[in-house]
């Protein structure tokens, strides 16, 4: 009798092992699904946006504006948010309010530049306005064009050299960025 209950102890811990090892299996898969990004996104409901807003010049003067907003209408906090702009050389890049920083740029003597920003965290509802002021003459002479007129829509240039954003990110994945199909150039009296 006492060899028979020796075989039911083992075996009974075996499969104690056994149950505890696929629950231990179970548990690291769950936690890698509900770690991927794709999944975050369904739960986390973070809704970052990009938008361009304005492409207008500055009466009297060589100025050139092209601002875009971007915003976080989800319900979470959109965090490590990333996003690189491409300017040329001589543009200005203003955020309001100033919560990105510049952590990489180009020093080229290219005519146009990448510069990638980051930010910790953009909150839900907070909205980020991103202005780039350039040279209007430069802006022609770089695009080969004769001169804008103030609201007569002309097609976008086939590539898209700057001012533009390249890319938003966030920890969650990257960012769709709605652009304008054309430019309207819009006179502004500062």
């Amino acid at each position: 009798m006492g060899k028979s209950k020796r075989k039911k102890t083992r075996k009974y811990k075996l499969n104690t092992s056994l149950m505890l090892s696929i629950l231990a299996i179970i548990i690291s898969l769950g936690q890698l699904i509900f770690t991927m990004p794709f999944v975050l996104k369904q739960f986390e409901k973070v809704e970052l946006k990009a938008t361009e807003i304005e492409f207008s010049k500055v009466k009297n003067l060589d100025v050139l504006n092209t601002s875009f907003i971007i915003m976080n209408t989800g319900e979470n906090t959109a965090d490590n948010v990333e996003l690189q702009i491409r300017t040329f050389n001589e543009d200005k890049v203003i955020f309001n309010p100033d919560i990105f920083e510049l952590i990489k740029g180009d020093n080229t003597s290219a005519p146009v530049k990448n510069l990638i920003y980051k930010c910790e965290a953009i909150v839900p509802n907070e909205k980020v306005r991103v202005y780039i002021k350039s040279s209007y003459t430069n802006y022609l002479d770089f695009y080969s064009i004769d001169t804008l007129e103030y609201e007569k829509p002309i097609s976008l240039p086939e590539y898209q050299y700057g001012p533009t954003i390249i890319y938003l990110k966030h920890s969650l994945g990257k960012v769709n960025i709605r652009r304008k199909d054309s430019l309207l150039l819009k006179e502004v009296v500062y």
